[in-house]
């Protein structure tokens, strides 16, 4: 290996490394800003983070398989692999997009069996039933996609943009949870 893909390899790295530390703290500071309101609260939180991140699951499939197909494609660098990524970057949004309504409208339907699954507390059971849940369903298309589009992401080698996406956003989170 030339000691110039070494650097190359060691700088895309740490890009990741600082993008998984900041989701991970803006996870953190968001549940430090909710354990001052009750447990009711922290154990809705807890209840709706796992369900976010249901999502993620579905989708990690189509995101990993924009990483290795988009990755030969950018690599073959012709006219009609450039073509081909337009299209895959278009078909693994829509699977994103159709994974997130799916997701959004089971988790409606499904409200009442998935709380009772999750807790018996009567003040977490109402803290679940309040508007939050509508949010939690509103914004997994947005969820799904985010997922979805963060293979494609890698698939372009765009560490450097995902790790300022992420610094950004927990700085915000920080900035929310010190107000």
């Amino acid at each position: 290996m030339r000691p110039t893909s070494l650097f190359s390899l060691a700088c895309d790295s740490i890009n990741v490394l600082v993008r998984s530390l900041m989701l991970s703290g803006s996870l953190l500071s968001l549940t430090v800003a909710i354990a001052p309101l009750g447990t009711a609260a922290l154990s809705a939180h807890a209840v709706i983070l796992q369900l976010w991140m249901v999502t993620s699951y579905f989708v990690d499939g189509f995101a990993d398989a924009g990483t290795m197909l988009g990755s030969k494609l950018l690599g073959e660098n012709t006219a009609v692999s450039r073509r081909q990524m337009r299209w895959l970057t278009v078909i693994v949004a829509l699977l994103g997009l159709g994974t997130g309504l799916a997701v959004s409208g089971a988790l409606l339907a499904l409200r009442d069996p998935i709380i009772g699954a999750f807790t018996r507390d009567p003040e977490a059971s109402v803290a679940l039933r309040s508007p939050l849940w509508l949010l939690l369903c509103a914004l997994q298309p947005a969820n799904a996609l985010v997922f979805a589009y963060d293979g494609l992401l890698y698939a372009t080698q765009s560490f450097r943009y995902v790790r300022n996406a992420l610094t950004l956003q927990d700085w915000r989170h920080r900035a929310a949870a010190a107000v």
